[in-house]
């Protein structure tokens, strides 16, 4: 990991370069938002000495009524996505839409006639049924390790499977309960 010690007082947005004074700031990790582009970053500082400054790849926001446990693991596999985990990614927004599924009880033997069974109760749209019908080959990846497909699996993919899950939460949770 390079630390860039150049940065005392300012941190450096990787958007847009703007420099944001960081204050008394001696110890931090977490996201923060740039005051001059508004894009959210990864900022971490120790003893007062910034050790890293990212963008984030993926910074998705889902709506303020979903339940702790679909929003708690959505964001994790959003973080790992971030952090380039992505079979930790899938595994986390799997969980999430299980968590989804069941608290909407859906009825179904997988995860995907779950998600019809909430298009047929009207709470996702055939889009995103057809959409959703590619996260279904995520099904069994990780509890059959000797047919394990997360072994090789690509950014794009754990992307698509990130964003596939927000637009399910987001119009479960945002647009049919308004």
């Amino acid at each position: 990991m390079e630390v860039i010690k150049d940065y005392k007082k300012r941190v450096l947005c990787p958007h847009c370069h703007y420099g944001i004074q960081r204050g008394e700031w001696e110890d931090y990790q977490g996201t923060y938002q740039c005051q001059s582009c508004g894009n959210v970053f990864y900022l971490k500082v120790s003893s007062d000495i910034v050790q890293e400054v990212r963008p984030l790849t993926i910074h998705l926001s889902i709506p303020e009524n979903v339940p702790k446990e679909i929003s708690e693991d959505f964001y994790e596999g959003q973080n790992c996505f971030n952090v380039d985990a992505f079979k930790a990614s899938i595994f986390m927004c799997r969980r999430s839409l299980e968590n989804l599924t069941g608290l909407n009880e859906a009825d179904g033997s997988n995860l995907i006639s779950k998600i019809e069974n909430l298009y047929h109760k009207g709470l996702v749209d055939k889009a995103s049924l057809l959409a959703a019908s590619g996260i279904r080959q995520f099904n069994d990846y990780g509890s059959h390790p000797h047919n394990d497909l997360l072994r090789n699996v690509s950014e794009l993919e754990a992307e698509m499977v990130v964003k596939m899950t927000w637009q399910l939460i987001k119009e479960t949770y945002e647009e049919t309960r308004k």
